[in-house]
């Protein structure tokens, strides 16, 4: 995810000042479960650990064929599979790996989406000065 922000950040459809995808603090503080690789048996009880702890509304995300299950690489007895076989996903980007601009513009759609259906924003709160 990492290398995945600096390219978001550069395309036209994410500016530093309109929006940006950043790395919250923690699970409870996130929008969006980004899974970028097949689902193994080391990491699915701290995938289910993350979804669980973060709050509702949520996006959750399978990016590339890994995360879908296709074409997996890696011992076949270490791998569940793709993501939905876990979580189900709202959006899922095939791809090996996908565009950056199909990422962003697939993210920003997804976000757009669940914050409409989550009802008005909340206003926003005084600065401190």
């Amino acid at each position: 995810m990492g290398a995945l922000l600096p390219t978001m950040r550069s395309t036209p459809l994410c500016s530093n000042t309109r929006r940006a995808f950043l790395l919250p603090g923690g699970a409870r503080y996130a929008d969006v479960l980004l899974v970028t690789g097949p689902v193994t048996s080391s990491i699915h009880d701290a995938l289910l650990a993350a979804d669980d702890a973060m709050p509702d509304p949520r996006l959750v995300v399978a990016l590339g064929d890994c995360a879908l299950g296709c074409c997996v690489l890696g011992d076949p007895q270490e791998t569940l599979g793709g993501l939905e076989r876990v979580r189900p996903a709202a959006i899922r980007l095939s791809g090996c790996p996908p565009t950056p601009s199909e990422i962003a513009r697939r993210l920003l759609d997804g976000l757009d989406a669940v914050r409409d259906a989550s009802g008005p924003a909340a206003p926003e709160l005084p600065r401190a000065r």
